[in-house]
């Protein structure tokens, strides 16, 4: 497997029009013959986007490419932030650490404040990474983040007034969370 080129494509992007730029590269990296067939074979990966679908659709009616699958990755990220939805509070809570893990990624002073209180318990801390939204894996890194050092995360929380202050619910929801995940 292995990237060749990443291009966002002008509107409007049909799958006619997202069909042709597959075939261009392929044809300018020598992989399509001169009568524009496949050399070796190809798979096509669908995040089920309906011009996505239908120029693999053509792609393989035209023989350029065998067939294609959808990304489980995809489905299983669409999955979990439909679970998420469905679970009360839960993305409330997801967005009380996801702000504070933005504190802590831009102020120096909190981070200071954080290390200082996890050398008095004799922890070292690492701090939480902010979620990227398009992977579900994000909140993940993020919850269990913030579960390896919970007790020097709470004493912050009460002691700075930057801190959005997660509730024993939270903290609660945010155990479920990872063990459902993992």
């Amino acid at each position: 497997t292995e990237v060749i080129f990443v291009k966002a494509l002008e509107s409007p992007c049909t799958g006619e029009v997202v069909a042709t730029f597959p075939k261009n590269c392929l044809t300018d990296i020598g992989v399509l013959d001169e009568e524009g067939k496949p050399k070796i074979d190809i798979w096509g990966i669908t995040d089920e986007g309906s011009n996505v679908l239908r120029a693999l659709k053509i792609l393989k009616a035209k023989g350029i490419i065998l067939g294609y699958h959808n990304c489980w990755n995809h489905r299983l990220q669409n999955a979990i932030k439909d679970a998420i939805k469905a679970t009360d509070g839960m993305e409330e809570t997801l967005t009380i650490f996801q702000k504070n893990a933005a504190i802590y990624s831009r102020c120096k002073k909190e981070r200071a404040e954080v290390r200082q209180i996890a050398q008095l318990h004799g922890i070292t801390v690492s701090f939480p990474p902010l979620p990227v939204p398009t992977r579900w894996f994000g909140h993940l890194r993020l919850a269990k983040a913030f579960l390896r050092s919970d007790r020097i995360y709470k004493i912050h929380n009460l002691e700075s007034d930057k801190m959005h202050t997660p509730t024993a619910a939270d903290w609660k929801k945010l155990r479920g969370f990872v063990d459902v995940l993992e």
